[in-house]
């Protein structure tokens, strides 16, 4: 579904359509380009996601499965010759309730040292902190927004 409205996009000429910002100004930083926004807009609205929180948590979770394929990928080119199977058991583990979970062991038997497992973080697993925003007009210099920003601290 993504190359599908990757390639939908791509074939659109954003400016015709009266997109804003398609052209990038020559002066600061430019804005996010329409394109990404469009193809996050209709993925959303193709798989029935109403919430950008929601369509944020969706995100992380094609992340983690664009990393799962690189690093198939990279396992069935750095050894060719070998089975899926024994790919699987070389890198794939399971840590408590998480299974195919990508991790190396790090030390060796023959050192002398004991073997452990270096797993890489799966991003769905990194929490989402929200943050609320600082009022516009808020001083921290200022007394008499002491209150306030006293208050903000709670949230940390």
């Amino acid at each position: 579904m993504c190359r599908v409205i990757d390639a939908f996009v791509a074939k659109l000429s954003l400016s015709e359509l009266g997109f804003e910002r398609a052209q990038a100004a020559e002066t600061g930083r430019p804005g996010y380009d329409p394109r990404d926004l469009l193809k996050l807009y209709l993925y959303g609205y193709l798989n029935k996601i109403h919430s950008s929180q929601r369509l944020e948590a969706e995100c992380r979770r094609n992340v983690g499965m664009v990393l799962w394929h690189s690093l198939w990928r990279w396992a069935k080119q750095r050894h060719p010759n070998k089975s899926p199977s024994w790919i699987v058991d070389r890198y794939w583990h399971r840590f408590g309730r998480r299974s195919w979970c990508f991790a190396i062991l790090a030390g060796s038997n023959a050192q002398g040292l004991r073997s452990v497992a270096v797993r890489l973080v799966d991003p769905t697993e990194i929490p989402i902190r929200r943050y609320i925003k600082v009022k516009s007009d808020a001083n921290p210099f200022d007394q008499h927004w002491r209150v306030y920003f006293e208050s903000r601290k709670r949230f940390r």
